[in-house]
């Protein structure tokens, strides 16, 4: 359905941060939580409602691979959860 283009600055402390998207009728916020040094948990807070699970984004040990498991539900109600796998060229 078309690329979407976000963007965030944000602390691995818990706190909100506003999320800016190309297009977006209005501005999210996340909180972003650290795991471990090489993950982080991630929320969206919509209209005031944080997600009920996190978005994670995991850093392979040698740096190379980036995974982000998205979990949400679609405009039906219908659970869905998305990964994604990015490879760093070298």
């Amino acid at each position: 359905q078309g690329s979407a283009r976000a963007y965030v600055v944000y602390r691995r402390d818990g706190k909100p941060y506003p999320e800016a998207a190309v297009g977006a009728e209005s501005i999210r916020m996340i909180t972003v939580k650290a795991v471990d040094s090489r993950t982080e948990d991630i929320y969206f807070i919509v209209d005031g409602k944080p997600s009920e699970k996190p978005n994670t984004v995991t850093i392979s040990d040698d740096g190379m691979t980036m995974t982000q498991v998205v979990i949400g539900k679609n405009s039906k109600g219908q659970p869905f959860t998305n990964t994604v796998v990015y490879d760093r060229q070298s």
